[in-house]
């Protein structure tokens, strides 16, 4: 979808956006975010929220990640679309990278709450080694977190 040049921008794009993140932490969840995402959003609500779901997640997987779930909210996922070269909702299913999200997902509490057990569930889940296959990627994570909202 983007070319090499579309990467490149996107890179620039997306470290711009992270020099100007503020952050508010617990030990479960680091959630960083964009200034201009601030404003439209409750975000000690927000906080809390992953922080419940965290703690539903370790009980329901049986351990703890042993360190905080990163969460970054961008204003749009454009410049995490351009980096990874295809159309994302959401990102972050790796073992040690953060969750990438934009504000749209978050908007409703039903949404928000569908959107973190989906991708906290990939968090745990990598600690079982590979995403693949897919029934296990998106599979479970589509299980957890419940019926489509929006």
């Amino acid at each position: 979808m983007y070319g090499w040049l579309g990467r490149i921008r996107g890179v620039v794009g997306l470290c711009r956006q992270m020099r100007n993140l503020e952050t508010i932490a617990s030990p479960e969840v680091n959630l960083g975010y964009s200034p201009d995402v601030a404003e439209g959003l409750d975000l000690d609500a927000h906080l809390r929220l992953w922080r419940r779901v965290v703690a539903e997640q370790t009980d329901r997987f049986g351990f703890s990640l042993g360190r905080p779930v990163d969460v970054v909210l961008l204003p749009t996922m454009v410049q995490l679309r351009r980096v990874k070269g295809r159309n994302l909702g959401a990102g972050g299913m790796t073992r040690s990278g953060p969750i990438w999200a934009a504000p749209s997902l978050l908007r409703s509490e039903d949404a928000a709450l569908q959107f973190v057990r989906h991708e906290t569930t990939h968090v745990f889940a990598a600690r079982w080694g590979s995403l693949a296959p897919l029934l296990k990627a998106e599979g479970l994570a589509m299980w957890v977190g419940g019926p489509r909202v929006g």
